[in-house]
């Protein structure tokens, strides 16, 4: 009997965090290219979900308790030049913690802004070039 009741009090905790966590924004990741020519291309999640996806912004949110991840692909006059894996824990876990990876072809140049769930602002990353 004690397990089921810890059970359920962990599960109505989890669900108050995940509110809050939604009405405050950390639970967005946002990915911007603004480098002429460039533009974010396919886009695969394997935790989190796409919120919005268009040649310059990416945003991905956390879904089913899961914070996103994704490989990220950008092209360039139409073709795929490069590859990253972007990564950000659970908003209400540790949110500030944002971690990309390169993958294939040209290396981005990035930077990162972390997340705050105290403050409710969202993870940013940013390409800034490539090499």
């Amino acid at each position: 009997m004690r397990l089921a009741t810890i059970i359920t009090i962990l599960v109505i905790l989890a669900s108050s965090v995940s509110a809050h966590a939604m009405r405050n924004g950390c639970h967005y990741l946002d990915l911007y290219v603004s480098i002429e020519g460039y533009q974010i291309g396919r886009v695969k999640c394997s935790k989190g979900k796409v919120h919005h996806h268009d040649p310059n912004l990416l945003i991905v949110e956390q879904f089913d308790v899961k914070g996103p991840s994704c490989d990220v692909a950008f092209a360039q006059n139409g073709f795929e030049v490069s590859k990253i894996h972007i990564q950000q824990n659970l908003c209400a876990l540790k949110a500030g913690d944002i971690h990309v990876s390169h993958l294939s072809g040209k290396v981005p140049t990035v930077r990162i802004e972390k997340g705050s769930f105290s403050k409710g602002r969202r993870g940013a990353i940013a390409i800034t070039g490539f090499r």
